[in-house]
């Protein structure tokens, strides 16, 4: 949201996948596609991963959009939080 305006960055999807628990973790999976320069979508994922949890890029798509400068990046993104004793996370 507010990381893409400031990076110039438009978000054209976010779709939230399956939760689970891994080692202790809840992993929720996402599928976003977002848009703009590659420097910006660069600045976007790093002041993403920093600010909302410990991101891991499992799959990523990079495609231009018509001959300019914008692109558009799909990317599979897992985030992990740790899981309290009583099983949902902290």
């Amino acid at each position: 949201g507010r990381a893409g305006t400031r990076q110039s960055v438009s978000l054209g999807s976010v779709r939230p996948g399956a939760r689970r628990i891994v080692q202790g973790f809840e992993e929720t999976t996402y599928d976003i596609e977002v848009r703009g320069e590659y420097r910006s979508l660069y600045q976007w994922l790093r002041e993403a991963q920093a600010g909302v949890a410990p991101l891991v890029v499992s799959g990523f798509t990079l495609r231009s959009i018509d001959a300019g400068p914008r692109i558009v990046l799909a990317l599979k993104l897992a985030g992990y939080r740790p899981v309290t004793g009583q099983g949902g996370s902290q």
